[in-house]
C-alpha cells in the first residue's frame, strides 16, 4: 500500500507550521519549507522534537489528513 499525505492545500508543511503556531504560539509561521526550517531554529528546536512534545490532540488539529488516513487504515482492520 502507498499513502501520499498532503498538507491542508498542497503541502505538508503547512501542517507543520500549525502545529509550530500550536506548540510555540508562533501565529505567524510561513507555511512553506524555508519558513518552517526558520520557526524551528529560532526556537531552538527540530521537527521530531516538535512532533515528540505534541499531544494527540495537537497531531489530530495539525495533521487532519494523516489522521483520517490513519482512522481509515486503522477501520479496515
Amino acid at each position: 500500500m502507498l499513502v501520499a499525505i498532503t498538507g491542508r492545500i498542497k503541502y505538508i508543511e503547512e501542517d507543520i507550521a500549525k502545529l509550530i503556531g500550536i506548540k510555540i504560539e508562533e501565529a505567524e509561521v510561513e507555511p512553506t519549507k524555508n519558513g518552517v526550517a526558520k520557526a524551528l531554529k529560532k526556537h531552538n528546536i527540530d521537527l521530531e522534537q516538535l512532533v515528540k512534545n505534541a499531544n494527540i490532540g495537537e497531531l489530530k488539529e495539525s495533521f487532519p489528513a494523516l489522521n483520517s488516513a490513519l482512522k481509515r487504515l486503522e477501520s479496515d482492520n
